[in-house]
């Protein structure tokens, strides 16, 4: 795969950063993130970085090396080729081992001066923001900018309701950003056009390079991570070829900094329970909490039994906080799937982190928790009539078929 052509084209109202893809499987393309105008100067037009770490995954399902006809950040090129890239085989099978090199490499550091993080209205992204803005007392590590991705949260992306869902949510939550006086940037890209699987199977290279294309803004980047330090060591066998920024966060969002830009994964110090705790009495977490992923759901509103809306819905439930976040869920519409609800995550309890913080705070706080037995029964009812059988036929020998026949007889009978 050659990588090459970097440059800026404008339009009326944005600024796109672009270059030319070459490869073996996908062809002859084009690569591009885009900015409002008002923050194109900021967009790094003199290193490939966002590309680099954009195309590697695709790139190693392909099996195709990488040539880049330009400059490299020197740090991140040397940790792709002796880290990233051992990283991302151990997280799946299905990627092979390719070479990564670039004309030229430079450690020059970019003068910028802000801090950013993505805002997309959810539990993890309003913990940040709380810890390092509105807490925040060091002006070096304090949030100043936000960004919000079109890179693969919102759909694939030729699907009409995509671009629908990225402006719907956006213009939901930069009244958020008006509120607190911070600025809301817009990065549009194609990127993912190339990754093809789910979003959440690659998400940090994606944000990533998101991120990556702003350099000359920012030189310090929170991105908010979802499983605690104590939950990855459990449960990270259960996020393999899924969801790598569960299995891989501590490790590969470093990694991928540069000698201009650092990355700092946060929220793993808190439970997903502790976190809501923590911003239940923000008051604008209250307003624009966001969790919903409704994929039928073209607007910004909790549907409320999705289920991340139910996982939050849970956690206030068992922490008595509803009342705090009354106006963005419906409860009605919870409780009537509620016991199903709960019946999953009892059996899901081993295998999931999210499922095991949910039942242990329901049970902290005194909640009623069905047993497995139960859940099991509820969730699964021809397992329990299985079972029956079994053990009549085990009592009743040969006489099992009598008994049985004489059942069917009187059911016929009335």
């Amino acid at each position: 795969m050659i990588i090459e052509n970097l440059r800026i084209e404008r339009s009326s109202d944005e600024s796109k950063l672009i270059v030319d893809l070459h490869s073996e499987t996908i062809g002859d393309d084009r690569l591009w993130f885009s900015v409002p105008n008002e923050y194109s100067e900021y967009l790094t037009n003199d290193r490939f970085d966002a590309f680099l770490v954009g195309m590697l995954y695709p790139a190693m399902m392909y099996g195709e090396d990488i040539e880049i006809k330009g400059c490299v950040s020197e740090r991140l090129l040397f940790n792709i080729n002796t880290y990233v890239i051992s990283l991302l085989r151990s997280f799946s099978s299905e990627v092979k081992h390719i070479n990564v090199i670039a004309e030229d490499t430079s450690s020059e550091k970019l003068v910028n001066t802000d801090v950013g993080t993505g805002f997309s209205g959810g539990v993890d992204s309003f913990c940040t923001i709380y810890d390092h803005f509105t807490l925040a007392s060091n002006i070096n590590f304090r949030i100043s900018k936000l960004l919000f991705f079109n890179v693969g949260s919102h759909g694939k992306y030729k699907d009409l309701s995509t671009h629908k869902k990225y402006q719907s949510r956006f213009d939901y939550l930069k009244s958020f950003a008006t509120e607190v006086e911070l600025d809301f940037i817009r990065l549009d890209s194609n990127l993912h056009k190339y990754h093809v699987w789910k979003h959440e199977k690659t998400s940090p290279l994606t944000i990533t390079a998101g991120v990556l294309v702003l350099q000359n803004l920012f030189h310090t980047y929170y991105i908010s991570s979802s499983l605690s330090y104590s939950e990855i060591p459990k449960f990270m066998r259960y996020e393999i070829n899924k969801y790598m920024h569960s299995y891989s966060d501590p490790i590969l969002l470093p990694l991928l900094s540069t000698e201009s830009l650092q990355f700092i994964p946060d929220g793993q110090q808190y439970l997903r329970s502790e976190k809501i705790r923590r911003i239940a009495n923000y008051n604008s977490a209250n307003k624009f909490l966001n969790v919903c992923v409704n994929s039928n759901e073209e607007t910004s509103r909790n549907c409320s039994i999705c289920s991340k809306c139910m996982r939050t819905i849970s956690v206030l439930e068992s922490l008595d906080l509803l009342e705090q976040f009354k106006n963005i869920f419906d409860y009605d519409l919870y409780r009537r799937k509620r016991f199903r609800y709960m019946a999953k995550l009892r059996i899901d309890y081993n295998k999931s982190p999210f499922a095991k913080d949910n039942i242990d705070v329901a049970r902290a706080n005194g909640k009623y928790v069905p047993s497995i037995l139960l859940s099991i029964i509820f969730l699964f009812p021809k397992i329990l009539i299985n079972v029956l059988r079994a053990l009549l036929r085990f009592a009743l020998g040969k006489q099992y078929y009598t008994f049985v026949n004489r059942i069917k007889n009187w059911g016929k009978n009335g």
